[in-house]
């Protein structure tokens, strides 16, 4: 009987608190300076005069271009005290808001010969249901609320999908609302109508499946899939892009054309893709020859899915030029340097 009671106790230990009602989680901000987030689009912003973001309430950091040097008012107090040159560099910004709270914002700042461009270099960090999440600045813009996109990350998982209003944590939903200047997120247990999606279990590949980012048609919800099939509220769903490891090398893949999937209440939705790949190609004919490149060939997966990084013959594949009244072979092209 005690151990039935001592199995219980832990049992009960290891089981996520679950929010039933909207709770207040803190964020904080974590600056990235090892290792990378591969996000579902990477932008960069033009440095043009002060950085200005839209959750200070019109706070302004001065910049001042002197030769090669960009030199920053990081810290708001009327001196440059960041000066970044080279290629690269990393700035954080300090603020207090109006309530006081501090403030902290990391940008990677690149010049690459025309000009200074920055994006975001960090997340604003907490736990929800005892599982870490980030929350990323995606668009640049000083916020970290904009649904459809921002993103996120859940758990060790390097990928990000887009911010959603919903979260899929551990095999449960939730409703989650970030702050604008994301140092807090409101969570709570999701109740609405739900299904499962599985775009991992019929994945047909040689290499590693490091993510699925899908987004829904109406932009409100995003999932990333590398593991296993996700819990989803009901609606249409559209692939926006994946990965997949192949030795050293990455793959990219996008929607290409694939349809949209429909998720229905408690019921599950496997979509095979991968293997087999088709060729699709075209070709310039002209005068005793034929014309083709690289940049006219595509990779198409059998969910219509478009690999846009891949050689996946580990050389160029071989085509074969037949006339078309004798039927006999005339040439035989290859793709130089592949």
């Amino acid at each position: 009987m005690r151990r039935a009671s001592l199995f219980l106790l832990v049992g009960c230990l290891l089981i996520p608190s679950i929010p039933t009602q909207a709770e207040t989680v803190p964020l904080s901000f974590k600056s990235l300076r090892r290792g990378q987030w591969v996000l579902p689009v990477e932008s960069y912003k033009r440095v043009s005069g002060a950085f200005k973001f839209s959750s200070l309430d019109g706070l302004e950091f001065a910049s001042d271009l002197d030769g090669s040097q960009l030199k920053i008012d990081s810290d708001l107090d009327g001196k440059f005290d960041s000066t970044v040159e080279g290629k690269e560099g990393l700035v954080t910004f300090k603020a207090k808001l109006k309530d006081g709270t501090p403030w902290r914002y990391t940008i990677k700042l690149v010049n690459n010969g025309s000009g200074w461009r920055y994006k975001s270099s960090g997340a604003m960090t907490g736990k929800i249901a005892d599982q870490i999440v980030r929350f990323i600045d995606q668009n640049n813009n000083g916020r970290f609320n904009d649904v459809g996109q921002d993103a996120v990350i859940i758990g060790r998982e390097k990928h990000a999908s887009f911010l959603g209003e919903t979260l899929e944590i551990r095999g449960q939903l939730y409703n989650v609302k970030v702050s604008p200047n994301g140092t807090q997120v409101q969570a709570e247990a999701y109740e609405g109508p739900s299904g499962t999606l599985d775009l991992v279990s019929k994945f047909a590949t040689k290499g590693k499946l490091l993510s699925v980012v899908v987004k829904s048609t109406d932009g409100k919800n995003s999932f990333n899939f590398s593991r296993r099939a996700l819990k989803v509220p009901v609606g249409e769903y559209e692939l926006h892009s994946g990965h997949l490891g192949l030795g050293r090398s990455i793959v990219r893949f996008t929607r290409g054309k694939m349809k949209t999937v429909k998720v229905e209440a408690d019921k599950t939705h496997a979509i095979a893709l991968g293997e087999p790949v088709k060729i699709d190609f075209k070709y310039v004919r002209q005068a005793r020859r034929v014309i083709m490149a690289p940049s006219l060939v595509k990779y198409i997966g059998r969910g219509g899915e478009e690999y846009k990084i891949w050689k996946p013959f580990g050389s160029s594949p071989q085509f074969l030029v037949n006339d078309l009244e004798s039927g006999k072979q005339i040439a035989i092209a290859v793709f130089g340097g592949c």
